[in-house]
């Protein structure tokens, strides 16, 4: 619970701290891509996630607390699996015209359940890189793959077993 308290704080001082014209909603979907043990029981996938983008004018380094939905399809007789994950990330933007890429990593919590078994929290690992596409005004549009490493993210045969998996992300920020 004290761990849940403090990414909460975290997100809430994040968002309190940044000037309101350095915020930007983002919205995505995409494919979620099982990697390691999860790839062995589970199907690709399906996500949704909104995010506020938050960079200091002039700076190339930003913070991006995300909410997402991750789902998986079960294999054989495993039930399928789904995701809820609220990370904090920071991103780094590189050089670019019109495309402009950029890295990005965090923490996150997740809270996972497979279809009839008692849902887990666990914390977890993200990172990865991105194009971001400028539209019109503050517009944009973005692709994203990011690896996810969930620590005891998954139930099976009464264990605990780590869970790694790629989204990839279609968006637009606002």
């Amino acid at each position: 619970m004290k761990s849940k308290l403090i990414l909460v704080g975290t997100l809430a001082l994040a968002f309190s701290a940044a000037p309101a014209h350095s915020q930007r909603l983002g919205v995505a979907i995409g494919a979620n891509v099982p990697t390691s043990t999860l790839d062995e029981t589970h199907d690709v996938g399906y996500h949704g996630a909104v995010s506020i983008e938050m960079r200091r004018p002039g700076s190339i380094v930003g913070f991006r607390p995300e909410v997402a939905w991750y789902q998986f399809g079960g294999e054989g007789s495993l039930g399928d699996l789904r995701s809820l994950a609220a990370t904090a990330n920071l991103t780094l933007a590189l050089p670019g015209t019109s495309v402009h890429p950029y890295l990005i990593g965090g923490v996150g919590y997740y809270n996972t359940k497979v279809e009839d078994v008692d849902s887990d929290d666990s914390f977890g690992l993200n990172a990865g890189v991105g194009l971001n596409f400028l539209l019109a005004g503050r517009t944009s549009a973005y692709i994203e793959a990011r690896m996810h490493h969930v620590v005891d993210g998954i139930q099976r045969g009464g264990d605990d077993r780590n869970a790694q998996f790629i989204p990839i992300s279609f968006g637009i920020r606002f």
